[in-house]
């Protein structure tokens, strides 16, 4: 089932307010298990024995970013996660600068 409106919006504010561990962790999930579990995939979005060795490496960045939100508007964040390596059945797909 879906999300509602709301809900996606303050989903996708995660990345205005500073990130910390938790704000992290729950990003995380938000992008792997917790839609892994919607589709019925439970090897997916997960590093479990027998799994895809699917993994993104990010790097936290700070500095002044500008952020366009699921709903469109603009938002200003001190920090950023960028994608450095993503790997997809235990092959590099996407290495950045590579």
């Amino acid at each position: 089932m879906l999300e509602n409106r709301s809900t996606i919006s303050k989903s996708c504010r995660l990345w205005h307010s500073k990130l910390d561990a938790t704000k992290i962790k729950a990003a995380l999930a938000r992008a792997t298990c917790n839609p892994a579990s919607a589709l019925g995939e439970p090897t997916l979005g997960t590093l479990a024995p027998g799994s895809p060795a699917d993994i993104a490496l990010f790097t936290l960045r700070e500095g002044t970013f500008s952020f366009v939100d699921c709903l469109g508007q603009t938002l200003e964040g001190q920090q950023q996660l960028t994608c450095m390596l993503t790997l997809y059945g235990g092959q590099i797909i996407y290495a950045k600068g590579a």
